[in-house]
């Protein structure tokens, strides 16, 4: 799969059924300072609601946008990531999930310190119901003040903090809304494994412990490379976790950073 890339990165945004979010989302994008990466929407599905928020999004702002879309048969986030991967054309790959706000340096902060065998990550505020109903609906700019934040009843608020000039000590794991590598890194390992077929572990921590196997050191751009979370009612989560949860400590057991359901049925 190897590429001329002409273009520096890929924005590769998973989205599942919520066009509201997504076009939020997308206009987030368009306030970035950077704009030197292509857009892929990948949707696991296929919703009219989708298709139309990405074609008045086109002509709102003329910023093309190429979407994957796939049949609503349950959670295929990592087929659709994989595919996106394939058409991609950029060095780099930063992916976000449609509920994640981004902030206005979000991709400038990621593309100055990425390099190939580095996978940098982000974290996320999380955004209580009124406030995300106010962006949801806002008008003029998305921008998330810091009043905003501390007067709302948002969650982990100094995630939400634009503070370059910190270096965070807190390394925690890799989390699929927010993560950004070179492609030649994530193609190494095959991409990710489809084997996966339930929420949790296999869209972060498992591409974590292959990427770690194949020797790529990880960062945390805590404080300069933000995200907002939109509030959204996830439900009871406990079955498809533990199911996760037993897939990934069967894979890891294999000591292996490459996977079989991966890239290459694509190629």
């Amino acid at each position: 799969m190897e590429k001329s890339h002409k273009l520096r990165a890929s924005l590769i945004i998973s989205v599942y059924n919520c066009d509201d979010f997504l076009r939020a989302v997308l206009e987030s994008i368009a306030q970035q300072s950077c704009q030197d990466f292509e857009l892929i929407v990948a949707e696991d599905g296929q919703h009219d609601s989708i298709v139309k928020v990405i074609t008045a999004f086109t002509l709102s702002h003329g910023i093309p946008v190429t979407h994957l879309t796939q049949p609503d048969m349950g959670f295929r986030k990592n087929k659709i990531l994989n595919q996106a991967i394939c058409v991609s054309e950029g060095q780099y790959l930063l992916f976000i999930d449609g509920d994640c706000l981004l902030h206005k340096h979000y991709v400038a902060t990621m593309l100055r310190h990425v390099e190939k065998g580095l996978c940098l990550f982000g974290r996320r505020a999380m955004l209580d119901k009124k406030l995300s109903q106010k962006m949801l609906f806002q008008k003029s700019g998305l921008a998330i003040s810091v009043a905003r934040l501390l007067f709302s009843r948002s969650r982990h608020i100094e995630e939400g903090l634009y503070l370059p000039f910190l270096k965070s000590s807190k390394e925690s794991g890799l989390r699929g809304h927010s993560f950004i590598l070179d492609r030649r890194d994530i193609v190494a390992i095959n991409g990710f494994d489809e084997d996966f077929t339930e929420p949790y572990f296999g869209e972060d921590t498992d591409i974590e412990r292959r990427l770690k196997l194949a020797g790529v050191v990880f960062r945390c751009l805590r404080f300069s490379a933000l995200q907002y979370h939109l509030y959204h009612d996830s439900g009871d989560r406990s079955r498809a976790w533990n199911i996760s949860r037993q897939l990934y400590r069967k894979k890891s057991a294999l000591m292996s950073p490459v996977c079989v359901s991966g890239l290459s049925q694509y190629i």
